[in-house]
């Protein structure tokens, strides 16, 4: 016996994963520019 979810609870999941997906992308650009002027800048100091 398989449990199958209520079809709006499914579409609303699929919705919110849309919505966060691009989000999530954007912070994980945003950290990475951060990490890597953070690495130049020390590359920089260093020597």
């Amino acid at each position: 016996m398989l449990y199958h979810l209520p079809r709006t609870d499914f579409l609303s999941l699929i919705c919110v994963n849309i919505l966060l997906f691009p989000l999530f992308l954007s912070c994980n650009q945003v950290f990475d520019w951060l990490f890597g002027y953070h690495y130049i800048l020390n590359k920089l100091l260093i020597s």
